[in-house]
C-alpha cells in the first residue's frame, strides 16, 4: 500500500472510532437521562409511565411518554419530565400537541398549538444535531471563547436562523469543583458570552436569554474527569414561543 494509501486508511479508520466513541458517550448520557426521569416520576409517586428516547435517525434528548394514566398524571409526567436539565423536548405518544382531551382542563401555559411544538423540535433538532459530540469550550476559569468554539458558535447560529418567534434559554454549567458561588458567578459570565456572540453573527436578542446554573444541573452524578467534563457545557433549550408582544418586537 503506497503512503496515500495509508494516509486514507488511517482517516477512515480514526473517523470510525471517533463517531463510535461519540455513538457509546450519546448513548450513556440518554441513559443517564431516561434513568433520572424515571426516578423523578417515582419520587412524585406518578407511576404507569412508561419513557424512551428517540434514537433514530440519531440519538436525541427527546422524552417520548405514554402510559394508560389519569389525564392530570399525564399534564404532571410532562411538565416534570420537560423541566429536568438535559432534556430537549417531552411529548406523549400518539397525543397530537395543543390538542387536550375534553375531560382535561390544564392552564393555559400548558397547552402548545401543534404547529408550534413541531417548529419547537425542529429548532431544537437542528441545534443537537449541530453541536453533538463537541463542547463550548472557554479558557481554564475564564470567559474566554476559544478560536474553536467561535466556530461552532458560527454554525449555532445558522442553526438558529429558523427559529425567530421562539425562545432559546442558553444555560451556562460547571462541574462540582471549587467553590460554588465562584462557579455560579463563572457559569452566568460564559452563558452571557455566548449570547453575546449569537448577537453578533445575526441572532436578535430577543430571542436568547442567558442563565447561570453553576453546578447545579449536573447531567450525571459524581466527580472524575469523565462526570466533569459532561457536566461543564453550555446548553441550548427551545424553551417556548415568545409573547406575540415581543415577537413583534422581534420585527421592528
Amino acid at each position: 500500500m503506497d503512503a496515500r494509501g495509508k494516509i486514507l486508511t488511517g482517516f477512515v479508520t480514526t473517523t470510525i472510532l471517533a463517531w463510535g466513541a461519540h455513538a457509546t458517550m450519546s448513548g450513556k448520557l440518554i441513559d443517564g437521562l431516561q434513568s433520572r426521569a424515571e426516578s423523578a416520576l417515582l419520587a412524585e409517586n406518578i407511576s404507569g409511565v412508561t419513557m424512551a428516547f428517540d434514537r433514530e435517525p440519531m440519538l436525541k434528548r427527546s422524552a417520548v411518554l405514554s402510559g394508560n394514566v389519569s389525564d392530570a398524571d399525564q399534564q404532571k409526567a410532562l411538565a416534570l419530565v420537560r423541566s429536568l436539565p438535559g432534556i430537549a423536548s417531552v411529548r406523549w405518544q400518539g397525543a397530537e400537541a395543543g390538542k387536550p382531551k375534553p375531560s382535561q382542563n390544564p392552564s393555559a401555559a400548558a397547552i402548545v398549538p401543534a404547529a408550534t411544538q413541531t417548529k419547537i423540535d425542529q429548532c431544537q433538532g437542528g441545534v443537537d444535531s449541530t453541536i453533538a459530540g463537541k463542547t463550548v469550550q472557554f479558557r481554564s476559569g475564564s470567559a474566554f471563547l476559544s478560536p474553536q468554539s467561535n466556530r461552532l458558535l458560527d454554525d449555532v447560529a445558522a442553526a438558529l436562523k429558523p427559529c425567530a418567534g421562539l425562545a432559546i434559554e442558553i444555560g451556562g454549567h460547571t462541574d462540582a469543583n471549587g467553590n460554588a458561588r465562584v462557579n455560579q458567578v463563572l457559569s452566568q459570565e460564559r452563558a452571557d458570552r455566548v449570547k453575546a456572540a449569537l448577537v453578533e453573527r445575526g441572532i436578535d436578542a430577543k430571542l436568547l436569554s442567558a442563565t447561570g446554573y453553576g453546578a447545579s444541573q449536573p447531567l450525571v452524578d459524581g466527580q472524575g474527569k469523565e462526570a466533569d467534563t459532561q457536566n461543564r457545557r453550555i446548553a441550548f433549550k427551545v424553551v417556548a414561543a415568545l409573547s406575540p408582544r415581543a415577537t413583534a418586537d422581534a420585527g421592528e
